[in-house]
């Protein structure tokens, strides 16, 4: 069987280079898909999309900027968020149509919060502000929740992961069960009990190879699993 192609969304600036708009990821992004055994490719942001989903066989939904509150019924409350709509309306239209499909999806930091609102949940707008603890720029442990398919793949309750996010889920989305917590309560992964459809609030493509510090978990069995997924999907059709 051939590499399964992971298309994955890009992160947007809108003046990056020369005043004019910038789309592009991380290479570690890349460099966890292809150490799994995909062929990681970037969804530009023109063209025919339907193209790309159809040759396509799993969805990585990546980190950037803040999900537009509009998407799940509020208004902006907090000058800390930060709207990107242009990406905020791409990926809306690449979800409603990849979710038709039954192909897998992973979420990474604001690919979870996308799938939480996605799917009627919502969000906290502002970390500190809201719940009064931090969660940029910062190291902690997790716990998995016991009957998850996580828990079994790391063969651990307590993960040490990174943490660059100020939002994050409030009321969890239909279909989603929570499948790990930080132990100030806050959300960090999501398991669809329907679909395959998975998400984490960390960054795991920073907790692999070189790109990981000592003291946090390897990631390098989500990638694995996530395209292990994909493979079966593709054999199952």
């Amino acid at each position: 069987m051939s590499s399964p192609k992971i298309l994955m969304t890009g992160h947007w600036e809108p003046t990056a280079i020369y005043n004019k708009p910038f789309m592009g990821l991380t290479w570690n992004y890349y460099n966890a898909v292809t150490r799994a055994g995909g062929m990681p490719i970037l969804l530009p942001y023109c063209g025919d999309m339907d193209e790309y989903i159809e040759m396509c066989d799993g969805l990585i939904l990546t980190g950037g900027y803040d999900i537009d509150p509009a998407l799940y019924g509020e208004e902006v409350k907090y000058n800390t968020v930060e709207i990107t709509r242009v990406r905020d309306d791409l990926e809306t239209a690449l979800w409603e149509k990849w979710i038709k499909t039954g192909k897998p999806v992973f979420g990474i930091c604001r690919g979870l919060q996308f799938i939480n609102t996605s799917l009627g949940g919502t969000l906290y707008q502002d970390i500190p502000v809201q719940c009064g603890v931090i969660h940029s720029d910062v190291v902690h442990k997790i716990t998995l929740g016991e009957g998850t398919w996580l828990r079994g793949l790391f063969k651990n309750a307590e993960l040490t992961v990174n943490s660059f996010h100020h939002q994050g889920v409030k009321e969890v989305g239909k279909g989603l069960v929570v499948a790990a917590r930080a132990d100030d309560g806050m959300v960090e992964a999501v398991v669809h009990e329907s679909l395959p459809i998975f998400a984490v609030q960390f960054h795991p493509e920073r907790q692999i190879g070189d790109w990981r510090f000592p003291e946090q978990t390897d990631m390098t069995a989500l990638f694995d699993k996530f395209v292990e997924m994909v493979r079966e999907n593709m054999a199952a059709k």
